[in-house]
Order: structure tokens, then C-alpha cells, then sequence
């Protein structure tokens, strides 16, 4: 089977890999370099390998990056409420 590009682009961030064998190591590395600047609707995948499916792939990052982002933002809450209550008892 002939590697054919895939493109993942988050905003104006492009990562290229091939469609045959994404390298999901770089997908996540991608993701969490770019987390401060992800807005789900802003992220999309090019292929030009027909046999891809560009739209199944497209909702499974869109929902990883989704379930990473509600997972921070539920790290930070937990994180805030726990130095409130250090300051407060202090």
C-alpha cells in the first residue's frame, strides 16, 4: 500500500503523517503542545487517499482532544480547590 499524507490541523498548526500508519505518539505530542490554543471546531483532517475514512478519524481525534481538554480542565478545578483550601487554613 502506497503512504499517502494525512494532514491534522489544529487552528493554523499542521501535522503531516500518512494514512496508512498514523503515528499517534506524534498525534499526542501534537495535541498537548497545542492544548492552550484548541478549539474543537478548528480541528480537521485533509487525505488524499480515498480509501481513508477522513470523517471516522476526524471524530475520533476531535473526541480525544475533547476528553483531554474536559480531563485538564477537571485536574485545574481539583488543583484550585485544593490551594483554596491551603490558603484558607493558613
Amino acid at each position: 500500500m502506497e503512504n499517502k499524507e494525512l494532514v491534522l490541523k489544529i487552528n493554523d498548526k499542521k501535522l503531516v503523517l500518512t494514512s496508512n500508519t498514523p503515528d499517534m505518539n506524534k498525534i499526542i505530542e501534537f495535541i498537548v503542545d497545542n492544548k492552550n490554543d484548541i478549539h474543537i471546531d478548528d480541528v480537521s483532517v485533509e487525505v488524499d487517499d480515498d480509501k481513508f475514512d477522513k470523517k471516522g478519524f476526524e471524530e475520533m481525534i476531535k473526541g480525544v482532544i475533547s476528553d483531554y481538554l474536559e480531563s485538564l480542565k477537571l485536574q485545574k478545578e481539583q488543583l484550585d480547590s485544593i490551594i483554596e483550601d491551603l490558603t484558607n487554613n493558613h
